[in-house]
């Protein structure tokens, strides 16, 4: 089996035309080295919105108690850079992306961000062979075992501090919450962080970890907590 036919058995969905699955595939570095005539850098931008407007719907229909700032939340959870990096590397095959040779040299296919393009970009691909039935197949069979109930995501979201931007984003679309850390102690090897998220001079949340960033994702995520209970 090749490794386009490798591709459409894990999504789910086989492509009528075929070079839409191609260019979906294909990394920038590709058309840089005169490989390739186009990368999937289009698609990509088309995947994000027909994504995005999916998940947006699935979440209003499944969520219908719930306000505008948890499906906001919940949305931002499920496609953020890590959820789509960690199913293009746990539901697609290893070497799916074609890369330029000396990309591939760099190991740019391993990047973090270029899985993350090129997911989204199987979407606007999807989109654009099957419509909107055929993308919510695939996002169906891609994202079977993430829940869609929006209460999972203030409780253990994947990127807390995604969301909380996202939501403040949503109403004040200049600000951005803001980090501090108040205290640090212990030993090196056994240092405690704690973290305060505020917006401007309203204090949203704390959260104490073993590292800054460890800190800073435990206050993002009592603040999306707190944001919740004001809510209800």
């Amino acid at each position: 089996m090749n490794k386009r036919k490798e591709v459409e058995t894990e999504i789910g969905y086989h492509f009528k035309d075929p070079d839409l699955l191609e260019e979906a595939l294909t990394h920038p570095s590709r058309v840089a080295e005169g490989v390739a005539a186009r990368s999937n850098q289009r698609l990509e931008f088309l995947g994000d919105a027909v994504l995005e407007l999916v998940v947006t719907e699935l979440l209003f229909r499944e969520n219908p108690e719930a306000d505008e700032g948890r499906m906001t939340s919940a949305r931002a959870g499920l496609v953020c850079g890590p959820v789509l990096a960690d199913i293009a590397e746990k539901q697609l095959p290893a070497d799916f992306l074609e890369v330029g040779d000396v990309a591939r040299k760099n190991k740019v296919d391993e990047n973090q961000a270029a899985r993350e393009d090129a997911v989204e970009a199987l979407f606007g691909a999807v989109y654009l062979d099957g419509g909107l039935p055929a993308v919510r197949i695939v996002f169906e069979k891609l994202f079977d075992s993430r829940s869609l109930d929006v209460n999972s995501f203030l409780s253990g979201h994947e990127n807390p501090k995604g969301a909380l931007q996202e939501i403040i984003q949503s109403t004040t679309p200049d600000r951005r919450p803001e980090y501090e850390i108040v205290r640090m102690e212990g030993p090196p090897h056994e240092r405690i962080f704690e973290s305060v998220v505020s917006l401007g001079d309203t204090k949203l949340g704390s959260g104490i970890g073993p590292t800054k960033k460890a800190a800073e994702t435990e206050a993002a995520r009592e603040a999306l907590k707190n944001i919740s209970s004001e809510k209800d």
